[in-house]
């Protein structure tokens, strides 16, 4: 008797988003949602294919770490006004991530925000002040 594979469940864009949410919230970040449903299927936002959310992490007062994240189901394509906006905004230095599943993003937020969580905070505030002057 043949025992047909099963795949696991493919997770939708609205609970690999609440993953992330919720672990930036935990790490310390305040979530700021880039859209807004304006009528069904219609979404107001500050600029064409603006990633879904800001993430900031304020490190003292009047010094903020800045991330942009789009999140996307597993497979999901990006809009070409994403594409557009995506490389645009990284080229002016910002940090903007295509999220699609969670562990991806943990591996790679801990390689670029580790530093937040291990002790090495007040070094990389110094690093800042003297980027800054």
């Amino acid at each position: 008797m043949l025992v047909p594979s099963l795949k696991p469940p493919r997770l939708l864009e609205r609970e690999v988003t609440g993953q992330i949410r919720e672990f930036m919230k935990l790490k310390g970040w305040r979530p700021l949602r880039m859209q807004r449903t304006v009528m069904p299927g219609q979404f107001q936002t500050g600029e064409p294919g603006i990633p879904d959310f800001v993430f900031l992490r304020y490190l003292k007062p009047g010094l903020a770490a800045v991330l942009w994240i789009e999140i996307k189901r597993p497979g999901g394509k990006l809009r070409p006004a994403q594409l557009e906006w995506i490389p645009r905004e990284q080229k002016r230095g910002a940090a903007v991530w295509v999220v699609e599943d969670f562990d991806n993003f943990h591996r790679k937020y801990y390689g670029e925000f580790g530093w937040l969580h291990d002790g090495r905070l007040a070094g990389q505030i110094e690093l800042f002040r003297g980027a800054l002057a």
